[in-house]
């Protein structure tokens, strides 16, 4: 927890609370989508955002708790649109790429940019020291994560679809 609240005071957040909730411990198993939904329901009602983002369904890197998360916020946003509720959250999606793509750093940017919503860091560095806040989690392959992948550099999202 300690290393979440420092990483959200490198980044400049205004609030940051650590979920403890029985269903959603990490681990290498899916969270299940009502039970994502039902807490995201209840976060949206506390913060109030204009803007969620979020995994889509690839997980970025497969994992199953990343994955639980995307699909708990698409069934909570579809469950709004469905009760014929006026999205007034916008929900991206940060786009999974295959392989190749996500260990190409930089150069990926020229593929990126044929999607709608980019986001662009040229330098590695605020990776590093966001890193840096997680020490525990900043394992030896993590170093090549941040030097090599395209997720450091470029990140497209798709915004999930509001009602007319």
């Amino acid at each position: 927890e300690k290393e979440l609240h420092a990483a959200a005071k490198f980044l400049h957040a205004k609030r940051c609370d650590a979920l403890e909730h029985k269903d959603t411990q990490d681990g290498w198993h899916e969270w299940e989508a009502e039970c994502v939904s039902a807490i995201v329901q209840e976060k949206m009602k506390e913060f109030k955002p204009d803007l969620v983002l979020t995994f889509d369904e690839g997980g970025v890197s497969g994992h199953p708790n990343h994955i639980g998360v995307a699909k708990g916020v698409k069934h909570w946003y579809e469950k709004r649109l469905s009760g014929r509720e006026r999205a007034s959250v916008d929900v991206y999606r940060l786009d999974t790429t295959g392989l190749m793509r996500k260990y190409i750093g930089l150069f990926d940017l020229p593929l990126s940019l044929a999607s709608k919503h980019v986001a662009v860091q040229f330098s590695p560095f605020m990776a590093i020291n966001g890193m840096m806040c997680h020490w525990s989690q900043f394992v030896w392959y993590r170093w090549l994560f941040v030097i090599f992948s395209r997720y450091v550099y470029v990140n497209t999202y798709t915004q999930l679809e509001k009602l007319p």
